[in-house]
């Protein structure tokens, strides 16, 4: 590292050791590494020495006595994950998540700091904000919440941490970025329907119940959009006995007048296997199919989606002649599928610039951010 002893080698490099380089004072080369005003002009040339000097030298500034020396400095957003995601998440929602707020923090003095907590009681969601001031985090984007964390969220919301919660709904309607899910998987159905499939069914993940947002917007979707394709058409709505799991069907009008059967929501364990185990559901006979072809599925994950293909060819089911498949994630390596995966991209990227931007505005103003539902992105691929 230039010409220093191995005794100084030993030791991190400081202001003075760029000044002595220089040959200048340590509040000049403080002056040009902060680029802050200076009462005495500092000529080009010496600004360029003393900052070659500091590269050559690998000189980082100490940032805790930055912020003693500028309380400014001593800002951060907080970004609060669950420490395990609900149905063992793959984090690709997270970095698109990280993506966006880093974009919106670039040149604001802002740091993102990453905070895990233990999801599902509340409580600890409730520790992670009690000891936000402590780390320097004037506001907290928080994911993953559970319907306990909710409840204690919605109780919090002119609280003394300001926070923006991603991907659900607290109950007051605001401090909430979500993508609309619900609208996308109506969407989904609607795109189907209008493909010509005859059968249509949802499949979700298994033990969702009031805690589990995502997986019951998209759901619910997929029924509206069956609904909206039935009052489109002034079809008459009868119910029938399903031969999945002995649930009730509905039948509407599709493409060219013909009815299209709508199943029970099927669900299974969030897993390439829980795909699997729906694709044998829905077609247990490898020689024949169980339901009125073309079959088209609207898939809340990934994961799932990934596991009813891979069974469904595997049973010699053609796709998307046989079946048309829609999945609500498009998660990164999806496109290379035996059939590319067609599917509704969340916005997760809008959503973190969307909650840091809400967050810096109430931060300069004081305005509480109120409920922003953003749009989901269809990627139309081979599947569907």
């Amino acid at each position: 590292m230039g010409n220093r002893t191995p005794t100084e080698a030993d030791r991190p490099v400081t202001i003075r050791d760029v000044a002595a380089r220089c040959g200048v004072s340590t509040a000049t080369v403080s002056k040009v590494l902060n680029r802050g005003p200076s009462g005495v002009p500092i000529s080009e040339a010496t600004r360029a020495k003393v900052l070659a000097a500091a590269a050559q030298m690998a000189y980082v500034p100490n940032a805790a006595a930055r912020r003693l020396r500028n309380p400014a400095l001593d800002m951060a957003l907080g970004l609060y994950v669950p420490w395990c995601g609900n149905g063992g998440a793959s984090g690709t929602f997270e970095s698109r998540l990280c993506q966006g707020i880093l974009e919106t923090l670039t040149g604001t003095g802002y740091e993102l700091v990453l905070q895990p907590y233990a999801a599902g009681g509340g409580e600890g969601v409730y520790v992670a904000l009690q000891a936000s001031p402590h780390r320097r985090v004037r506001g907290a984007i928080i994911a993953g919440a559970s319907a306990a964390d909710l409840q204690f969220l919605d109780a919090q919301v002119d609280g003394p941490v300001p926070f923006v919660v991603v991907n659900r709904r607290l109950a007051c309607g605001r401090r909430s970025v979500l993508g609309d899910m619900e609208q996308a998987a109506r969407q989904a159905v609607q795109r189907l329907i209008a493909r010509g499939v005859r059968t249509v069914v949802a499949v979700g993940r298994e033990g969702g119940g009031a805690g589990d947002y995502v997986n019951d917007r998209i759901l619910a979707g997929a029924e509206g959009g069956v609904r909206r394709a039935a009052r489109g058409a002034n079809a008459s709505r009868k119910n029938r006995t399903s031969n999945v799991e002995g649930a009730p069907a509905t039948l509407v009008k599709g493409r060219r007048n013909e009815e299209v059967e709508w199943l029970a929501p099927v669900t299974v364990p969030h897993s390439v296997e829980g795909g699997r185990a729906a694709a044998r559901l829905l077609w247990p006979d490898r020689a024949a199919a169980r339901h009125r072809l073309p079959l088209g599925i609207v898939c809340a994950f990934d994961l799932i989606a990934i596991g009813l293909e891979q069974e469904l060819l595997q049973r010699g089911v053609r796709i998307p002649r046989d079946v048309r498949l829609i999945s609500m994630e498009n998660l990164a390596g999806v496109e290379y599928l035996p059939v590319p995966l067609t599917a509704f991209e969340q916005p997760a990227v809008d959503m973190g610039r969307s909650a840091a931007a809400a967050l810096l505005g109430e931060l300069r103003s004081s305005a509480a951010l109120p409920l922003l539902s953003l749009p989901y992105r269809l990627v139309v691929r081979q599947s569907g």
